[in-house]
């Protein structure tokens, strides 16, 4: 309505000092009302940002500012910044570093997924199934032949993460972390075992992007009876590491593990006891993972408080 009755307007004005005069007018209106939008969007979540910016260019185009140049983010966008910068604590900050060219609205998202509860968002392979309908953060196995794997979507980029698995049950569990994978969970595969299943080595290392850096520790993971830790670059034979400190784990017991990115370590605990460090040399993306074998288990995953000692 207010860009139909400038139209109008300007269309009666002769002179071209009234009509730069109303192309200032109607700048300042347009700013005056992207700083309502703005003011409003900042209380949305990452989901509705992207169905605003969907909705029109006003939204999710690159606007004008004052000067009649163009503004670096469309209003969405500044307006995930702002959130950002607001809402986010110092330690969420440095966990969520963004990279170059990546949309503020993709931050945003992974700042909630960082807040809310951890689930196994892909149950990949035969045999497995969430315990609760209404939560994924529970996964049993029923494992007869090979092995099944359930994923994390939630991406960890930098920064600190601890998170603790409980389990319950008879049979073999591997539990750690896994390079970010996308719709695993659709390939309808029988079984899935990311450390030692060759035959999906090259399109696991397809999926690589800038965001794994140098590392070649692709899966890392410490199984249950031995303790013994095992990773795979996913171009050799997985290797498997008797770490100082190495302890197996039983039903009940409750496994911590800190996936410290600024020190490129994976950290374990055992009923809130620090075990040791698994395997250092640890850099870029990674999700956590647990591994079913043979048996039935029952796996939960938490977030968790790094244990003082």
């Amino acid at each position: 309505k207010i860009s139909s009755t400038l139209r109008h307007t300007m269309a009666t004005v002769q002179s071209q000092t009234s009509v730069n005069l109303f192309r200032a007018a109607a700048i300042g209106v347009a700013q005056f009302h992207n700083d309502i939008v703005l003011c409003i969007s900042t209380h949305l979540d990452s989901r509705s940002l992207v169905n605003l910016a969907l909705t029109c260019s006003q939204f999710g185009g690159k606007s004008r500012n004052g000067d009649g140049g163009e503004n670096k983010w469309s209003l969405m966008e500044e307006a995930a910044r702002r959130i950002i910068n607001k809402m986010g604590t110092d330690v969420e900050k440095k966990t969520l570093p963004r990279y170059e060219d990546e949309s503020w609205m993709l931050v945003y998202a992974e700042l909630e997924a960082l807040r809310s509860a951890l689930t196994f968002d892909q149950l990949v392979g035969n045999g497995l199934g969430y315990t609760n309908s209404g939560s994924k953060s529970c996964v049993k196995g029923c494992i007869t032949r090979y092995a099944a794997t359930a994923i994390c979507n939630n991406t960890m980029r930098a920064g600190k993460h601890y998170t603790t698995f409980t389990n319950s049950g008879t049979g073999d569990i591997s539990l750690g972390i896994i390079r970010p994978v996308k719709d695993w969970d659709k390939k309808c595969l029988l079984d899935f075992d990311p450390l030692e299943d060759i035959i999906h080595w090259g399109e696991l290392n397809a999926t690589r992007t800038e965001q794994w850096q140098n590392g070649n520790v692709n899966c890392c993971m410490i199984f249950n009876y031995t303790g013994i830790c095992e990773w795979s670059s996913w171009q050799t034979t997985p290797i498997m590491i008797d770490w100082q400190g190495r302890q197996g784990f039983q039903e009940n017991d409750v496994i911590g593990l800190l996936l410290d990115l600024d020190e490129g370590i994976l950290v374990v605990y055992k009923n809130n006891q620090r075990l040791g460090v698994l395997i250092d040399g640890l850099c870029g993306e990674y999700c956590w993972a647990a591994k079913y074998g043979q048996g039935r288990r029952i796996v939960s995953i938490e977030r968790g408080v790094q244990p003082e000692r």
